[in-house]
């Protein structure tokens, strides 16, 4: 019975400690840069953590960079989403607990790419 409180009382720890561990990151950002990282961590979470095991995990994700620099997108996308800074790319990392790193994920002109 202790062994499995034990268990318990561990993995709670886990959970909370990388909710509390592991900020989004959006503190580095401002102007467009707060913006995309804000599109971003919305984007990686639709597209990579709307599982239901990745919701038990307790993922949380952090925005680790993002690239303005030309390149990242074709015309077409340039022409589609005129919103968000169209030519950028955003490096975010996904934690679970303990705040263990898990995945890396990659968002460019609105394209998630999950586990780079």
């Amino acid at each position: 019975m202790s062994l499995f409180f034990g268990l318990g009382v561990v993995l709670t720890v886990g959970f909370v400690s990388a909710r509390f561990l592991v900020s989004d990151g959006l503190d580095r950002f401002t102007g467009k840069g707060l913006t995309v990282a804000q599109d971003a961590l919305v984007r990686a979470d639709i597209g990579c953590l709307d599982h239901p095991a990745a919701r038990i995990l307790g993922q949380k994700v952090r925005v680790v960079e993002v690239d303005f620099g030309p390149g990242h997108c074709s015309e077409t996308d340039l022409e589609v989403n005129p919103e968000v800074h169209p030519d950028y790319l955003a490096v975010l990392r996904a934690y679970t607990i303990f705040g263990i790193p898990t995945v890396t994920i990659s968002v460019s002109c609105g394209e998630v790419v999950c586990g780079v």
